[in-house]
């Protein structure tokens, strides 16, 4: 009987350990929060930040604040079945297209995106059934999102482009200055020949010079 007692103890044991090991799999470990809250107006209400960037594969917690008198339905659509969910807390109602969020009141939702992409997604009022504009969620690999925008490729291409004019006017100031220099030793050899010439006219026709 006592041993009975001891393997059932040891199986408890066993299965505490089994379970916080899964449990640690199934959290990651800091993961990215970010405060996303509902906007706007009763009749035209949206998501803000309205373009959020996540990491292919990287943990995130999105804190969704809804301070409206009213529900609202947060309709992500697509995003949905790219997403693996690992933590949901403060919603009322949930599909793989869209949730519900009660009035005043922040839900937690701790999930990994799988699939690269930008996706739209509204916030409904579901009081008076209007929505406003869509915000996105943009979903890049590490690569991707190491890429410089548009506009820093065109400050690296202006800057390489003034860097070369640069070095070009350099080189030109040495030659001009050399050019100037030659010109005046030829007018002054020029102007020095004429003279002497002069000068031998003069004394062959005996007379002298000024």
């Amino acid at each position: 009987m006592y041993s009975i007692k001891k393997i059932i103890k040891k199986l408890s044991v066993l299965t505490l350990f089994i379970t916080h090991l899964l449990t640690a799999h199934a959290m990651p470990s800091d993961p990215t929060l970010i405060d996303y809250k509902v906007s706007g107006s009763g009749h035209s209400p949206y998501f803000s930040p309205e373009n959020v960037v996540l990491i292919l594969g990287r943990p995130y917690v999105l804190i969704i604040e809804n301070d409206f008198d009213n529900a609202i339905n947060f309709v992500f659509e697509k995003f949905g079945s790219t997403v693996y969910t690992h933590y949901l807390q403060g919603v009322s109602g949930m599909s793989q297209q869209n949730m519900t969020i009660p009035p005043h009141t922040k839900v937690t939702w701790m999930f990994e995106a799988n699939q690269p992409g930008e996706f739209l997604v509204y916030a409904m009022n579901m009081g008076v059934g209007q929505k406003g504009e869509p915000s996105k969620l943009i979903v890049k690999s590490l690569r991707e999102s190491a890429k410089p925008l548009p506009s820093d490729l065109a400050f690296e291409s202006n800057g390489s482009s003034l860097s070369e004019s640069l070095k070009a006017l350099q080189r030109d100031i040495p030659d001009r200055e050399q050019d100037e220099s030659a010109q005046k030793a030829k007018e002054a050899q020029e102007e020095n020949a004429a003279k002497q010439r002069k000068e031998r006219k003069l004394k062959f026709w005996g007379g002298t010079s000024d």
